[in-house]
């Protein structure tokens, strides 16, 4: 059941362009810390610790968290009097990719090593492909903070 839900997504070209994005996007991160064949190697071991832990193909379960994990909204802080008012804009799918990676990224460094802990990212991306953990939820505070300011849209005039 999995392998064929998985192969459905990606036979989809958008999903298909997703996923590849935020592979390219993985492997970068990786790479400010060693070489690409360190990056590759450490991405390797990531499916790997992902696929022991929920027994599920490991592409399906960082496509779905990637998908689940995307925010949609970028804030333009613009001041209103004596008051700074952040007004929600819409950003397109690479930038969305990006800013998904770089939050998975910063919740993922141990506080000890100041280092990427993969133990900490598979955590991350299970939980988010459960929908919950850190990241669903800086989701969701970013969501409500869209909706209370969607009244400041009519600032952006040029």
């Amino acid at each position: 059941m999995s392998k064929q839900l998985y192969k459905d997504y990606m036979n989809k070209k958008y999903y298909s362009n997703l996923y590849s994005l935020f592979l390219i996007k993985l492997i970068g991160q990786f790479l400010k810390k060693g070489n690409k064949e360190k990056a590759l190697k450490l991405l390797f071991e990531l499916k790997y610790i992902i696929k022991q832990k929920s027994k599920k193909e490991p592409i399906f379960i960082l496509l779905y968290s990637l998908l689940k994990s995307l925010f949609k909204f970028y804030f333009i802080k613009k001041r209103l009097g004596s008051s700074i008012k952040e007004i929600p804009m819409p950003l397109l799918k690479t930038r969305q990719v990006r800013i998904a990676t770089k939050n998975l990224f910063k919740l993922a460094y141990s506080k000890n090593k100041r280092s990427v802990s993969l133990t900490n990212l598979n955590n991350i991306i299970l939980n988010a492909f459960k929908r919950k953990g850190l990241l669903i939820r800086l989701n969701n505070v970013n969501y409500r903070k869209a909706l209370e300011n969607r009244v400041l849209l009519f600032l952006i005039r040029k």
